[in-house]
């Protein structure tokens, strides 16, 4: 199974359309969804997808927000299937090894998540 095939295309059309797609000129194998502006206390910010997809020949990644430690994303994680997390990172070698149920959760949580800490950038 080819995760950049078919199966990604599946994903892409099921739980992850957005208003808006905007695929970066530094990163063209990603597809970010909608956008926000942050800024850290550091005083770093930038721009970055609410949601990012990327499907490669080995794996599908999630761009999600940081934050797979909390309650609600540890129950979620424990529901999914085989995947692994990385800071910011979901990775998946088949969507057919997760629970569609829960990817539509944690990407939920994550907008949420997003929406929640940088309203003024309208996520």
């Amino acid at each position: 199974m080819d995760p950049g095939g078919a199966e990604g295309d599946d994903a892409l059309k099921g739980g992850l359309t957005a208003p808006s797609r905007d695929r970066r000129p530094g990163a063209p194998s990603i597809v970010g969804f909608d956008r926000y502006h942050y800024r850290y206390a550091t005083g770093h910010e930038g721009d970055a997808a609410v949601v990012g997809f990327a499907s490669g020949k080995r794996q599908i990644t999630l761009y999600l927000e940081p934050g797979f430690e909390a309650d609600a994303t540890r129950e979620l994680l424990a529901r999914l299937g085989k995947h692994k997390t990385g800071k910011g990172g979901l990775y998946l070698k088949r969507l057919s090894d997760v629970d569609p149920e829960a990817l539509e959760a944690l990407v939920r949580w994550s907008v949420a998540e997003i929406r929640r800490r940088y309203p003024a950038s309208e996520a």
